[in-house]
């Protein structure tokens, strides 16, 4: 998979220079990849005059030099001895506070993604730097959530086998199966496949299913239990994520009604999606259907969220997000609804935010009974 690495880091110039600054220094293993290939980086140094600067500590030297598809790379290290053409004695700060000062920007005209460090690291650099810079947060992770045509093909590839992986699941199923054991089945599908796990697969029977977050455990499957299975493959850096619920055997009117109400929830989240639309209304979608149905109490997180680099990203699709969906965004819907002794219900497709509406990436059936 071919990306356009270039593009992407001149989209951010021309998003700093708007801003009125002049270098923009990003940190995160995820916004690396993104915009230099490798999390084997620690800073991307980006100026309005056309210097890349790509900065790695001396142990992911080389592993940055064979990936990296992007920039001139310098190491830092603090136990260099002499000088080294591309080396910076000391530490990551000191090193960035070098680079910049080479690029010659000042105070004021530096942009950083103070979003992706802790407190500690934040307090290092404002140290090293002598001054707080602007936060470009929101630059780098919108940038991140409007996906290109080659990040599409990456994020359906994905899909592919998480839907291989669901199906080999669901064909596991049998009385006294353990969740365990249908976990791994569905890593062994992504192994034979060269994916990774997004995230480690929830696997959960009967009232296990009431716990949105259920590790898999040594729980026997039997007749007439919930079954939840959310899972999602990561391959050439980008994530899926789907959930299916089934009932094995002969389902209740009760676990009827929960899936439909789920299912009617998820339809009209997914109707309301279009260009321009504030996220918190499509979450607010979901969770009136739900109302309608007397289920909203147990409707306990936010109806879905991007997927791309990181499975959790932006967009989030929360009651409280600030968030406004554009096309070329990717997000799941993922109503669901848990009752505690008794169990859960949770369907989840991923959707690509087009002008006028949403279009269904995932097209694994979703009617179990």
């Amino acid at each position: 998979m071919e990306f356009n690495y270039s593009r992407r880091v001149e989209s951010l110039r021309e998003r700093i220079e708007l801003e009125g600054l002049k270098a923009a220094v990003v940190f995160g293993e995820s916004n690396l990849i993104y915009y230099v290939g490798t999390e084997a980086a620690n800073a991307l140094v980006v100026s309005s005059d056309q210097n890349v600067v790509v900065l790695s500590s001396s142990l992911n030297y080389i592993r940055a030099l064979d990936e990296r598809k992007i920039g001139d790379l310098y190491f830092y290290s603090e136990y260099m001895e002499g000088e080294e053409r591309r080396g910076i004695k000391g530490d990551l700060y000191s090193a960035l506070r070098t680079v910049l000062e080479e690029i010659g920007v000042r105070k004021g005209e530096i942009g950083v993604n103070l979003g992706s460090l802790g407190y500690e690291d934040y307090s290092k650099l404002v140290k090293a730097l002598g001054f707080e810079p602007k936060d470009i947060s929101g630059i780098v992770s919108r940038s991140r959530s409007l996906k290109d045509p080659e990040e599409l093909k990456a994020i359906e590839k994905s899909i592919s086998i998480s839907q291989e992986a669901m199906r080999k699941a669901l064909d596991s199923l049998d009385k006294g199966v353990k969740e365990i054991e249908v976990l791994r089945v569905i890593e062994d599908v992504f192994r034979s496949r060269g994916a990774y796990n997004a995230f480690t697969p929830i696997v959960a029977f009967g009232d296990h299913t009431a716990q949105p977050h259920a590790t898999p455990g040594g729980r026997e499957l039997k007749e007439g239990d919930l079954v939840i299975i959310d899972l999602g493959a990561k391959l050439a850096g980008y994530c899926s994520d789907m959930t299916r619920t089934l009932v094995y055997g002969k389902p209740s009117s009760k676990q009827v009604k929960l899936f439909k109400s789920v299912l009617k929830a998820q339809a009209k989240a997914i109707e309301s999606i279009r260009t321009g639309i504030k996220a918190s209304e499509v979450d607010k979608a979901a969770r009136e259907a739900l109302k309608e149905e007397g289920l909203s109490t147990y409707f306990i997180h936010g109806t879905g969220h991007g997927v791309g680099i990181d499975i959790h990203e932006v967009p989030y699709i929360t009651l409280t997000s600030k968030d406004d969906l554009v096309a070329g965004m990717v997000t799941t819907i993922e109503p669901g609804v848990y009752i505690r002794g008794y169990g859960g219900v949770r369907i989840e497709d991923v959707v690509l935010v087009r002008p006028g509406d949403a279009e269904v990436l995932t097209s694994f059936e979703r009617e179990m009974f």
